[in-house]
């Protein structure tokens, strides 16, 4: 089923591998990132863009509860970026190899971060873990990953999903929100034409599915995984998506590849609402 989504160009700012978006209510900001020029990139609602460069690729970056700063999951740590500082919140060189970084991450209801780690080389099979940082401790809560990318749960929090995109699978596991451990993970859903890579879920419990290589998103049901909706996309590899309540649109970010207009960031116009992303916690 194929419904007639109006897909616009919300920003020109072509990214190498743009990643990572999310729009921060209090501050009225859109925070990005381009992993291999490793940058976060702050657009307020002025349209004024401010670049930070973290001087390593960097895989996700989230605010956090103190407004204007974000944790930000790179190669070598875990960083801070706050009062204009880069600060080195938690040392990653001996959880990660050197031929990895740090991808996709999401935070739960708690602020607990979980984030993957992935091969980031020519040279090296595609391996990781899926990590979880919570009060200054980093604990691999499953190492069987090949390309960990995007993470979320359903609103009671009894279930968390995670997309392993060289597997082409989304897989689901039972969550225990007090203790933050999971179990029992199983396979969701395959997706073949293409790779699974960020996603979001609404307040449907529908997952929206941003397709490496396959120019659409995907919405799925979260329950048993299968298609309801696809949604076309001008450029081939779409990474990930972030919903903006004040304007009612899901922001969609995009890698550069030859086609016209790819590595921008671009907007869906939804009547579908999402729940409130939370905030890390130091």
């Amino acid at each position: 089923m194929r419904d007639k989504f109006k897909v616009e160009l919300y920003l020109e700012k072509e990214n190498g591998l743009a990643e990572s978006p999310y729009y921060d209510m209090r501050s009225r900001v859109l925070s990005w990132i381009d992993i291999p020029n490793g940058k976060l990139f702050l657009a307020d609602k002025r349209g004024r863009i401010k670049e930070v460069d973290f001087n390593e690729k960097i895989g996700c970056a989230i605010p956090l509860e103190k407004q204007n700063s974000y944790l930000v999951c790179g190669t070598k740590a875990l960083y801070v970026y706050e009062d204009e500082k880069i600060e080195i919140l938690y040392d990653l060189t001996n959880d990660l190899k050197p031929s990895q970084r740090c991808n996709d991450a999401a935070v739960d209801k708690l602020g607990r971060l979980w984030f993957s780690s992935i091969t980031d080389d020519d040279i090296h099979a595609p391996e990781g873990k899926l990590f979880c940082y919570y009060k200054n401790k980093v604990t691999c809560m499953d190492s069987d990953v090949k390309l960990g990318n995007g993470i979320c749960w359903n609103k009671k929090y009894t279930r968390m999903f995670f997309v392993d995109s060289a597997a082409h699978v989304i897989y689901v596991y039972d969550y225990n929100l007090s203790d933050g451990t999971i179990i029992n993970r199983r396979v969701l859903c395959n997706i073949y034409d293409g790779e699974p890579d960020g996603m979001i879920i609404d307040n449907d419990e529908y997952l929206w599915i941003a397709i490496w290589n396959g120019a659409r998103i995907e919405i799925r049901d979260s329950k048993n995984g299968l298609l309801k909706r696809t949604i076309d996309m001008p450029v081939e590899n779409v990474t990930c998506l972030a919903y903006n309540k004040e304007d009612s649109n899901i922001i969609v970010t995009t890698a550069k590849t030859n086609t016209r207009l790819s590595g921008n960031l671009f907007e869906i116009k939804t009547n579908t609402k999402f729940p409130d992303r939370p905030y890390a916690v130091k």
